[in-house]
């Protein structure tokens, strides 16, 4: 039975934290005051640590740390259940099975206060919006776009003449978007009818409708086939059917550079490709299905990059260039100049850049479908742009920070706005349409035969 007097709490620690040995001391400061519990990483680069024992001795720890000659920035300390630890523990990031119940707990207790927070910034920025000097419009705008719209009152509306930015400018979330999207499919799937983005997420789908609009479509020689029926050779992408992103996709540049584009290596033979590609269907929980398509090159005769367009209805509002081995990243504006959006910081580069044909090329397509977004993805090739494939629902859409994350949820709702306009002008998505018919004309026929 846990002692009466033992005390409990949560802490986590913001600033230079990792990679300076910060864990080890709290270990031994902790060892130092007969204090139990643990602490560990996080992968956004803080540390979390849970310290229990007498009242005294934990609050004697707490105020060790504060004194470390480390660059601490913010550090939030919340109550928790003790759970009788018997020593203090350096675990690792993901090692969260033992600690379950006390970060459950520490988290219902951090989220009420967090609510709390936003009430009283959301009242803290209507007090203060109408007296900052324009001078600090953007610091201003920078606070609101950190507020949950959820926290954002109806009296914002009435004062809107008296801010310095529009309300679409901090009101809208593109993460809020995309969930109510998925919520918006899955409606219409239990209702009995799929939705473009669940048509063309399909790869085979997606290609088919490519095709239909005229775009160079790398060719597909097997699909659906075991990995004992692919037949490995040179010039050749070998993927799962139902791939999410690069994983377990490889490309053969020849008989001896076969690569792992999801695992970032290099194999030297067909017989490592099949031994590597084995265990594929187990780590995905896919079935062993695989699709065998035409390899593209670059200008160099290498693997080129992804031009990833992130398309509003007509608009193209942010490209992902991705590289291959290893992967790096850069983001685009519409105009081309290279932006920061919070995500993949650490994996950034500074990018080949955009050619507008790509842009003008995404926004042509994006016209052409009832949806409000799509993100449409080409391989940067020596030719020029190479359909890769439809993602409607982009990994990681949550990631974006705050300011990139508004923009595009003001982007996300005003192309709704543009369709919907379109739809009641009766605009007829011919291309789309006819995509419908094939798709259900070969449906039949695979039922029938």
């Amino acid at each position: 039975m846990t002692d009466t007097t033992t005390i409990a709490f949560l802490v986590t620690l913001y600033g230079t934290v990792q990679g300076v040995g910060f864990r080890a001391r709290v270990r031994h400061a902790a060892n130092q005051r007969k204090v139990f519990g643990w602490v560990r990483n996080r992968r956004a680069g803080h540390v979390q640590a849970h310290f229990e024992g007498p009242p005294q001795q934990v609050r004697q720890v707490l105020a060790d740390i504060q004194m470390f000659e480390a660059d601490i920035t913010d550090c939030v300390i919340s109550k928790a259940q003790p759970c009788a630890y018997a020593d203090f523990q350096i675990v690792k990031t993901s090692d969260s099975a033992a600690m379950a119940e006390v970060l459950l707990d520490a988290g219902l207790k951090r989220a009420s206060v967090l609510t709390l927070e936003y009430v009283d910034l959301e009242q803290q920025f209507r007090e203060i919006m109408a007296h900052i000097p324009k001078s600090r419009a953007d610091d201003l705008k920078h606070l609101a776009q950190h507020i949950p719209s959820r926290f954002l009152g109806e009296p914002l509306v009435q004062r809107q003449k008296i801010l310095p930015f529009a309300l679409k400018d901090f009101t809208c979330s593109f993460a809020c978007e995309a969930w109510s999207q998925k919520v918006m499919n899955s409606a219409m799937s239990r209702a009995g009818t799929k939705s473009a983005e669940a048509l063309l997420d399909d790869k085979t789908n997606g290609q088919a409708f490519a095709r239909l609009l005229g775009l160079r479509v790398p060719n597909t020689y097997q699909n659906g086939v075991s990995l004992a029926e692919v037949r490995p050779r040179q010039g050749i992408v070998v993927k799962p059917s139902r791939a999410a992103s690069s994983k377990g996709v490889y490309s053969f540049l020849s008989n001896d550079a076969i690569y792992n584009l999801g695992a970032n290596t290099a194999l030297s033979s067909f017989a490592e490709f099949i031994e590597d590609a084995k265990k594929i269907p187990d780590k995905l929980g896919r079935p062993d299905s695989w699709m065998v398509e035409e390899l593209i090159l670059n200008e160099d005769g290498f693997l080129p990059n992804d031009l990833k367009m992130l398309t509003f209805y007509g608009e193209v509002a942010l490209v992902q260039e991705a590289t291959r081995l290893p992967t790096r990243i850069c983001y685009y504006n519409r105009d081309g100049h290279s932006v920061r959006t919070g995500r993949y910081e650490d994996r950034a580069f500074e990018g080949t850049g955009v050619p507008a044909e790509y842009i003008e090329l995404a926004e042509k397509i994006s016209l052409k479908v009832p949806i409000p977004f799509m993100r449409i993805d080409f391989l940067k090739s020596a030719e020029g742009p190479v359909f890769g494939e439809f993602t409607p629902k982009p990994g990681n859409f949550q990631g974006f920070d705050a300011p990139t994350d508004a923009r595009l949820g003001r982007c996300y709702a005003e192309a709704r706005g543009r369709l919907m306009a379109d739809l009641l002008k009766g605009k007829a998505f011919e291309e789309y349409n006819a995509f419908l018919v094939a798709h259900k004309a070969a449906k039949s026929q695979i039922l029938s035969g």
